[in-house]
């Protein structure tokens, strides 16, 4: 198993969730196994977005495809988000 966790700025959350939830077809595609979007307490457009999938080179795909891409910017995402990728920890 992987995780995605992205936290993205953006510009307006009600606008970033429309487009997000019409991703939902795009994001089963590249192997999304589950999802889930948070937003911050005190910060309504601050947002984690957090995938799952079957492995670490899939969420990295996901991440760098052009659709996702276009989306993200599409979606009113500002500045640079903070990726970061979370592989099954061994035992």
């Amino acid at each position: 198993m992987a995780l995605l966790a992205v936290r993205h700025n953006v510009r307006n959350y009600d606008d970033f969730r429309t487009v997000y939830d019409s991703m939902s077809e795009l994001q089963q595609q590249w192997g999304v196994m589950a999802e889930s979007v948070y937003q911050l307490a005190d910060g309504p457009n601050i947002v984690l977005v957090l995938h799952h999938f079957a492995t670490v080179a899939q969420a990295e795909a996901f991440l760098t495809s052009r659709e996702l891409q276009a989306a993200m910017r599409q979606a009113g995402v500002e500045g640079e988000p903070r990726v970061e990728i979370y592989g099954e920890a061994s035992r």
